[in-house]
């Protein structure tokens, strides 16, 4: 039997990757994200320029405290792209030579109730720092050689709350990103 000749060119099946339009969220959200790390590098160098301990824990506070709101709001305005990007990174970085796996992004990952679990865990232990911090220097703390450990509680608490982020997934950032937005009427 001969064949019909092929006269319909074949259909591409894969629908072109449709990119972000970036307006003025993306640009402040990238700013922002920027920024989140600057005074972490600020905080290093401080103890260098012979500022007195006193001064210098309150400018290090100061600063790692603006970093982390920097960086909730930079999360807030970005979503879940820049979080698949981190990720993406950081793989790259630890799994070189392990075969690559393609994400679906479009499909929001679910995640398990105890991954949730402790996620919220995590979110809330990372806020313990602080009110720590502010009941330690109530009673006199910290006293003489004992700034560093108080500082690296504060930077754990931060540590931790970036984690929590990590460890409850994009739907949840997508969750919090509909908290600021406006309902219309």
């Amino acid at each position: 039997m001969p064949r019909a000749p092929k006269t319909a060119k074949p259909v591409k099946l894969t629908k072109p990757t449709k990119q972000a339009k970036k307006t003025w969220k993306y640009y402040l959200g990238m700013v922002l994200f920027i920024y989140s790390f600057i005074p972490y590098i600020i905080a290093f160098l401080l103890p260098l320029f012979g500022v007195s301990v006193a001064k210098l824990v309150t400018y290090i506070t100061i600063s790692i405290v603006s970093a982390e709101v920097a960086f909730f709001i930079s999360i807030v305005l970005l979503g879940k792209t820049i979080i698949h990007r981190i990720k993406s990174t950081i793989r790259k970085f630890f799994f070189k030579n392990k075969k690559k796996k393609t994400i679906d992004t479009t499909k929001p990952v679910v995640i398990g109730p105890i991954r949730h679990r402790i996620g919220i865990a995590l979110l809330i232990l990372s806020a313990a720092p602080y009110p720590l911090a502010e009941i330690a220097m109530f009673f006199g703390y910290p006293r003489d050689g004992q700034h560093i450990a108080f500082l690296l509680m504060l930077l754990a608490g931060d540590a931790v709350f970036v984690g929590a982020f990590f460890v409850l997934g994009s739907s949840f950032l997508e969750k919090v990103k509909k908290l600021f937005q406006r309902e219309e009427i």
